[in-house]
């Protein structure tokens, strides 16, 4: 992931302007990492996991001092450090995209969503919201 991901942005906004508590976790696959961290935006780098691509303890701590009620993963392919986020994550509810067509759970995620990785996560969040859309009770 780049540090300025533009379209992970624009859906945060767009979220924020539905009145959502958004908060944005980001891996960037760099040792150094010019993004500051704030409280609904965070980006980890390599200094920030093991070697099993874990990430670290302060991390987690910091990831599990919030309860969320949806965790949206727009991860398009396997990335270790973003699965132990979701994974961790204290959440009511997690989607993302299936990342295998071996599997139909990874044992993460409450609903996957079986499409093909595009060039932009808009797709996979358009998904995602049709579907959450069509099994959210009526109120």
């Amino acid at each position: 992931m780049d540090e300025r991901n533009t379209a992970v942005l624009a859906i945060e906004q767009e979220l924020q302007k539905t009145g959502k508590d958004v908060v944005m976790w980001g891996y960037c696959a760099k040792k150094e990492l010019t993004t500051v961290p704030t409280p609904n935006q965070r980006i980890f780098g390599k200094q920030e996991v093991g070697w099993l691509s874990k990430p670290s303890n302060d991390l987690i701590f910091e990831l599990q001092k919030r309860q969320y009620e949806l965790v949206i993963d727009l991860t398009q392919h396997p990335c270790l450090p973003l699965q132990y986020i979701t994974l961790y994550a204290r959440a009511d509810f997690k989607t993302g995209m299936q990342l295998s067509t071996n599997q139909e759970s990874d044992g993460i995620h409450d609903l996957l969503i079986r499409t093909d990785p595009q060039d932009s996560p808009r797709f996979l969040y358009e998904q995602i919201i049709k579907y959450l859309t069509m099994i959210s009770p009526k109120k």
